[in-house]
């Protein structure tokens, strides 16, 4: 189901010449997740998500938000640098690809794109809402432009 969306986020940022890592939430993640946070599955934006990391400096960073966002018709940025929430200090831009929200965070560092397990390796968690920064965005998930009012919530 969003396996198809993912691989066609991943092959975008490959053209792009990056590296992206990328998961599928399991099963038990997401019931976990929806316990938390009682919301449609269609209104989970995490259940398929990319990761680029590099060191950059913040106007690389968003100059390379800028050439991902390019490549895509309908996505939302958030920027939890300013306000980082539940560790998440990235950029994140969320992409509705093949009717499926993708989300790809674009770090400085692995500590800017989420929690560490114990042995010290990123891991992946549920992205919370966040107020977009000064990073572009195209249009609403609903096709209305930023800025305007939309019924798909955001």
């Amino acid at each position: 189901m969003y396996a198809g969306a993912l691989d066609e986020v991943t092959r975008v940022l490959a053209d792009l010449g990056l590296e992206p890592g990328s998961r599928l939430k399991t099963v038990g993640t997401l019931v976990d997740k929806l316990r938390r946070i009682p919301e449609p599955l269609s209104r989970i934006q995490d259940v398929a998500g990319a990761r680029v990391v590099a060191e950059m400096t913040r106007g690389e960073q968003d100059r390379l938000v800028e050439r991902i966002t390019a490549r895509f018709d309908d996505y939302r940025v958030k920027d939890r640098r300013a306000e980082p929430s539940f560790g998440y200090r990235a950029v994140h831009i969320i992409v509705r690809v093949q009717g499926r929200l993708v989300e790809i965070q674009v770090g400085r560092d692995y500590k800017t794109c989420g929690r560490r397990s114990s042995s010290g390796s990123p891991t992946s968690g549920a992205a919370r809402s966040a107020t977009a920064g000064h990073l572009p965005s195209r249009t609403g998930f609903s096709g209305t432009p930023r800025g305007e009012s939309s019924s798909s919530g955001w």
